[in-house]
């Protein structure tokens, strides 16, 4: 009796030392499995807490043709560069003589992209520039501003009879617009003499007498227009009949500069200016892509309130195209996400050809479907039109099993042979068919099976047909 006690009480406690095993192991491994979800979360959260999913510019790399650099072109340029900087992106500067470099550069640079957009102003014959595309509009439209030591005494066109007028840089925009201005037939009689120079060097000669006048195509609030007014003591020229010419030209507007502009308490200018204005243009000859040229209006929007609707209702110059980037730009009131998240996706296509190219290839695959099962139908009903056959040659419904053991000499049935033989070569074109479609490249992937199932149930017919056929060849040969 003790004996038996004594086994019992060792073999629970070896059930006892099983259990408590087992429950360790159970505890290990709980505890492993917690370590490590522990430190894929750490990690997840390391790595997230680093992971910046915001959109930024850094697709952005392009070259800009601005002008010269203390103009105010080279300025609105310089400013959407340190922008794009601070998105990751790039815009080149590319300092110039003005609109007109600007222009002649984006045509040249048609073939090798060496440069894809430039600033250019209003006023030119765009017809003669079919390969160049409109941007936008950019900032607010510029002003028209003459400067002399004398302007307040300046008041109508008859006063600038004879006199010399600087105009900036000879290939600049502002040069161009004084030549097309001044060489009409009204104005031509005045008789004016037109110079060329930097735009420091024309105030710093206007104020010291060489010149009479200087042209500018600038923002009367650049600090260029306001030295000159505040330091060196010229003034602003207003014509009266300033507006009678924003009449007679489309791409000027007429506009006035309130007294006291530049400064309030000495009243410079002492009266309201009546002045000319025109915009400045952001033109593409196609090279830039379109990611980056929704990168750059990107900038525009953000460094110009006011751009999208400015430009989202107004005509291009006559002559002029607006890019397809662009008005799908103004028609979305910003970059479109796809632009945001997958710019090198919408450089390949926009998302509209996206939207169609996805519907045809869904079409595609349909009809592929759809002809895909036409022809496995057709399959199947000349393999049943098959067995008919068998079913006329044998005089009733036989299956293969019964073919295999069919027995010419002891059965009543006579078989023709030449009819077996058209049923098996049928068969056999029948099967050759089946596998040919099953491989063609119209059948959709993992649909194969139709086919093989069709094979499957031909071959066995089949198998059975030669092996009669060869059994009767035997016994012709050996009657």
């Amino acid at each position: 009796m003790s004996r038996s006690n004594n086994q019992a009480g060792k073999a629970s406690d070896k059930a006892s030392a099983v259990v408590a095993r087992h429950k360790h192991l159970l505890w290990s491994k709980f505890a492993l499995r917690a370590m490590v979800v522990s430190i894929a979360i750490a990690a997840g959260a390391l790595f997230f807490r680093n992971l910046d999913l915001s959109p930024n510019l850094s697709y952005l790399n392009v070259d800009i043709l601005s002008g010269s650099r203390e103009g105010h072109y080279h300025s609105i340029v310089e400013r959407l560069a340190g922008a794009a900087t601070r998105q990751k992106g790039r815009i080149r500067n590319v300092a110039t003589q003005g609109s007109r470099e600007n222009l002649e550069r984006l045509v040249a640079a048609k073939e090798d992209c060496e440069v894809q957009l430039g600033l250019v102003q209003d006023g030119f014959d765009w017809s003669a520039f079919e390969d160049l595309e409109l941007i936008g509009r950019v900032g607010r439209a510029e002003a028209l501003v003459l400067l002399s030591r004398n302007g307040d005494n300046i008041h109508r066109l008859a006063d600038l009879q004879g006199l010399k007028i600087g105009t900036g840089p000879e290939r600049s925009g502002t040069a161009f617009l004084a030549k097309r201005l001044l060489g009409t037939a009204d104005l031509g009689s005045l008789e004016i003499v037109l110079s060329y120079h930097p735009l420091k060097q024309q105030i710093e000669l206007t104020a010291g007498g060489e010149l009479d006048l200087a042209l500018f195509v600038i923002d009367e609030n650049a600090d260029l227009i306001r030295e000159a007014v505040r330091e060196q003591g010229l003034q602003i020229v207003g014509l009266e009949h300033a507006k009678a010419l924003a009449r007679r030209l489309p791409y000027l507007h007429y506009d006035t500069l309130v007294a006291g502009l530049f400064d309030p308490i000495r009243v410079i200018p002492p009266e309201e200016k009546p002045i000319l204005r025109l915009d400045t243009l952001l033109l593409g000859n196609g090279c830039a892509a379109h990611s980056d040229i929704v990168g750059v209006m990107t900038l525009l929007a953000r460094a110009y309130p006011d751009f999208i609707d400015r430009n989202r209702g107004a005509q291009a110059p006559t002559g002029l195209t607006l890019a397809e980037s662009a008005r799908g730009f103004y028609e979305n009131q910003g970059a479109e996400l796809t632009d945001e998240y997958a710019p090198w996706l919408v450089d390949i296509m926009p998302p509209s050809n996206w939207v169609y190219t996805i519907m045809a290839v869904s079409l595609f695959f349909n009809l592929a479907g759809f002809l895909n099962n036409l022809r496995l139908a057709l399959i199947d009903l000349n393999r049943v039109a098959l067995e008919h056959q068998v079913t006329v040659l044998f005089g009733r419904s036989v299956s293969n099993e019964e073919i295999h053991h069919f027995e010419p000499q002891s059965s009543r049935r006579h078989i023709d042979l030449e009819e077996l033989d058209k049923l098996i070569e049928a068969y056999q074109r029948h099967m050759e068919r089946c596998r040919r479609q099953s491989l063609s490249v119209f059948s959709p992937m993992g649909e194969e099976m139709g086919y093989r199932d069709q094979e499957v149930l031909m071959t066995l017919t089949l198998d059975a047909l030669r092996d009669l056929r060869q059994r009767l060849d035997r016994i012709t040969e050996n009657p």
